[in-house]
This record gives C-alpha cells, structure tokens and sequence, in this order.
C-alpha cells in the first residue's frame, strides 16, 4: 500500500510511533524490532540488521521515510480487502462483477504475461459457471504461489 493510500489513523499511528521511539530521527535496531514484535513477527538480531541493512544507508537504524516505506509495504498494516477490490474492478472489464475469460485474457494481453485460462479456470473457478466471482478471486489471491 502506498502511503498516499494509508488511512489517516493508520498514517497517525506510524507517526506516533516512529517520534516517540525514534533517536535523532533514526529508530535503531531494538526500536525497529520492538514495532515488529506487536506486529506479529519475531525476528532475531541478525535479521534485524540485515533488514536494515536493506532499507537504510545508516546501519544504526532507519529513517522517518524508510520506516514509512517498510511498514506500509507490510501485509499487516495493507487493507488487503480493499487492494483485492480494486483488483478486481480492475479486472472486470465487461463491469457484469465477475471475471469472465475474455476480461482475464484481455488484462492478462495488456500486462504482458501469458496464462493458461483453462487452467486458472479449473483451478479458480470452484462453483463452475464459467466465471470467477469475488469470493473466488479472493480465494486465489490469498493462496500462496511459492
């Protein structure tokens, strides 16, 4: 999600966090892994560093404009039911709210990557009208490819 499209309490709530914890603008390393830990995640100090390493060009810690970039990148802080809502509007092409196989192929043409319609078909379509609804792109979407 980019930040433009972070909600404004969402927006408030980085902010809050990255002034109060944050040292002459950069959250360091233990800061930086504290916001993981209630996010969910437990990483060790070497993925610590190694993810600062990443974002940053100061290896104490990362700044305001990385620390927003990461964060509102990751899957915990996204709204992901609404990026999968926009996909798929995106998506129908015909505006009849499901995926037909000419709406697939069409954006699948203009985006360069060639797909197997048979195929995503048979695997996406559950109810087998013919057609991917919501609840079936929704599905996909959340399956993980690797």
């Amino acid at each position: 999600m980019p930040l433009y499209q972070c909600n404004p309490a969402t927006y408030a709530g980085f902010l809050s966090y990255f002034n109060t914890n944050s040292h002459n603008g950069v959250l360091g390393s233990n800061e930086l892994r504290a916001a993981l830990v209630r996010a969910g995640a437990n990483p060790s100090n070497q993925e610590i560093q190694q993810m600062i390493g990443l974002i940053s060009v100061d290896p104490t810690g990362i700044s305001w404009q990385c620390f927003i970039d990461y964060v509102s990148s990751y899957t915990k802080f996204r709204d992901q039911e609404a990026e999968y809502a926009e996909a798929f509007r995106i998506y129908d092409i015909s505006g009849n709210g499901v995926l037909t196989r000419d709406d697939i192929k069409y954006c699948m043409e203009k985006i360069g990557i060639r797909v197997d319609l048979d195929q995503l078909m048979d695997s996406v379509d559950t109810n087998h009208d013919g057609n991917i609804d919501y609840d079936e792109f929704c599905a996909m979407m959340k399956k993980t490819v690797f």
